[in-house]
């Protein structure tokens, strides 16, 4: 019986450690790109938690109702403190700003800037028209009768993203590091003009965004008290450490309000 050349009965072992070599480029090249699909999705998903929870504050700002028996409440507000910490990656609060005025009607709470007395000589300052940001603490804002509690003070409620059942929002952030940007501030902006924004607060009944530094001092304000709308909105960054542009979440002066677009830098 006549038998073929042994040369087409099957591969050579150079042309089965070929077909291995492409097979495994393939596979990795697919594994690189289900891992890019996650980080974009889990990047979407966070984006869009942080977002509305931006705008459910700033919702919840402007209907706000006084408690009964409850001090004025300035507003509401988001703590960014955490947000960019690798061992706190993603992490923010919501909390309520109570003043120490039982009611509305002093100066203080009818100024055009929250805790800002117009008459104070210097204007708005480290005392006037700060944010009580040292003096965090949880619990609702204090009762009428407190007498204890002589200063504005900070009430912490929510934590989100700790992915942590029943604090708030369970979705982590992927691989990625998180930018708070800094916003023009002639007042407490050093040397360069800007400072980095690591609160926001959204008045009471207006929803009005205002932005402080990490010691609590007023950026978006002139030394005046006054507006003035030229001066830069809040941008925060969320990067993927693999590779892509990722998102960015800007909240515009005064106005608060919120734009979510691809990052462009």
């Amino acid at each position: 019986m006549y038998c073929k050349s042994s040369k087409y009965l099957g591969f050579t072992l150079i042309e089965m450690l070929i077909v291995m070599s492409i097979i495994g480029i393939l596979m990795g090249m697919s594994f690189a790109a289900y891992q890019n699909l996650q980080t974009t999705i889990r990047l979407n998903e966070y984006t869009n938690n942080l977002e509305q929870s931006i705008r459910k504050v700033q919702r919840d700002a402007m209907l706000l109702e006084k408690e009964p028996l409850s001090k004025w409440i300035y507003g509401l507000g988001i703590d960014l403190t955490e947000i960019e910490k690798p061992e706190t990656l993603g992490q923010y609060r919501a909390f309520k700003w109570c003043s120490h005025f039982n009611d509305y009607g002093d100066v203080r709470t009818r100024s055009i800037v929250p805790n800002f007395d117009p008459n104070e000589e210097g204007g708005i300052s480290e005392f006037n028209g700060n944010l009580p940001a040292p003096t965090i603490n949880e619990g609702g804002c204090p009762n009428i009768y407190d007498t204890i509690d002589s200063a504005p003070s900070l009430r912490k409620y929510i934590l989100y993203g700790d992915g942590a059942v029943g604090t708030g929002v369970d979705t982590k952030p992927p691989k990625s590091t998180i930018e708070l940007g800094s916003v023009t501030s002639g007042i407490f902006g050093g040397s360069e003009g800007k400072a980095v924004v690591r609160y926001i607060v959204f008045e009471a009944v207006t929803g009005r965004a205002f932005f402080y530094n990490s010691d609590g001092y007023l950026l978006n304000i002139n030394k005046d008290g006054t507006v003035d709308p030229d001066y830069k909105n809040f941008v925060i960054r969320i990067k993927p450490l693999r590779g892509g542009k990722g998102k960015k979440i800007t909240i515009f002066n005064i106005s608060g309000r919120v734009l979510v677009e691809a990052n462009d830098e």
